[in-house]
C-alpha cells in the first residue's frame, strides 16, 4: 500500500474519527479492509479492482496498538497491512520511556502462491514460512541481505510496540541480548522474552543501559513458533559511537 511494505502506520488520538479512503489498483482483485481495535461504519466496504474506492470512517475508542489488513489473507499475506496506533490523550505510562519504536512482525514466503486455495484463502496446511520480517525488513546477515537494525540511544528507554502482524494462527517469542522487556500495564517484572500471537499488540518499555562509548551491537531474536517446528530470525539492536575521536578522554 503506498509503495511501502508493510503499509503506511495510521495514527490517531483515542475518542478521534478517522477517515482513510482505499483505491484499488489491482487488475485482478477485489479488496475489503479490516481494522482492529477501533469501530469501523461500514465493515463490508467492498473496493473493486482497476480504480474503485472506498472510504472507511472509524472511531478509535481505546488506546493500544492494533494492525489494519487486508480480509483477504492472501492479500495481506503479500503486504496489504500496516500498524494502526490509537494513542491515549494522557499516556499513564508516559514516564516509563523516552521514545518509542513499532516493531511489527511478519511472516514471508519465497512462493507464497503454495499457500493459497482456490478461493484465495490461506491454506491450513501451508509449509512453514521462509523468513520473518521486522517492519517489512528482512536479512541473513550477509552483505547483500543485511540484518535490520534498530538503533538506540544509551541511557534513553523505549516503548516497544510489538504487532503479530501474522496471516495463520502462530506466534513469536522475541528477546533481545542482555536487555530486559517490562509489559506496560502488567505488575509482572522486567522479563527475559516475550509472547506475541498473530493479530495482537504488545506494548513493552526496554532501556538502553548497554553498550559502552564505542557503541555496541546486541541481537534482537525473533523465533517463529510454526506448526512443525520453530524457526529463528535475527536484527540487530544497535549503540552507535558514542565518543568521537576528537572528544577528550581526561584531563592529562
Amino acid at each position: 500500500a503506498n509503495n511501502s511494505y508493510p503499509g503506511p502506520t495510521l495514527e490517531v488520538q483515542e475518542g478521534d474519527s478517522l477517515e482513510v479512503t482505499f483505491i484499488n489498483q489491482l487488475l485482478d482483485a477485489n479488496i475489503a479492509v479490516d481494522f482492529e481495535g477501533v469501530q469501523v461504519e461500514d465493515k463490508h466496504g467492498l473496493i473493486p479492482q482497476q480504480g474503485g474506492k472506498f472510504t472507511y470512517k472509524l472511531t478509535a475508542q481505546k488506546a493500544g496498538t492494533y494492525w489494519w489488513h487486508a480480509r483477504l489473507g492472501q492479500l495481506a499475506a503479500r503486504g496489504l497491512k500496516g500498524p494502526l496506533i490509537v494513542r491515549s490523550k494522557q499516556d499513564p505510562y508516559a514516564k516509563q520511556y523516552q521514545e518509542e519504536r513499532v516493531m511489527a512482525l511478519s511472516e514471508e514466503w519465497v512462493a507464497p502462491q503454495v499457500c493459497i486455495d482456490g478461493q484465495g484463502k490461506l491454506m491450513q496446511g501451508c509449509p512453514e514460512i521462509d523468513r520473518a520480517a521486522l517492519n517489512g525488513q528482512w536479512g541473513d546477515g550477509s552483505k547483500a541481505y543485511p540484518l535490520p537494525v534498530m538503533e538506540v540511544t544509551k541511557g534513553s528507554c523505549y516503548r516497544l510496540r510489538f504487532l503479530g502482524m501474522l496471516s495463520q494462527p502462530r506466534h513469536f517469542e522475541v528477546s533481545i541480548q542482555d536487555h530486559t522487556l517490562k509489559l506496560l500495564g502488567s505488575d509482572a517484572p522486567a522479563m527475559q522474552s516475550l509472547t506475541v500471537n498473530a493479530g495482537e499488540g504488545v506494548d513493552a518499555v526496554m532501556c538502553a543501559d548497554k553498550g559502552t562509548l564505542l557503541g555496541g551491537d546486541y541481537s534482537i531474536n525473533m523465533t517463529y513458533v510454526g506448526q512443525s517446528q520453530a524457526k529463528s530470525f535475527f536484527a540487530t539492536l544497535h549503540y552507535p559511537l558514542f565518543l568521537r575521536a576528537t572528544d577528550p578522554v581526561g584531563y592529562v
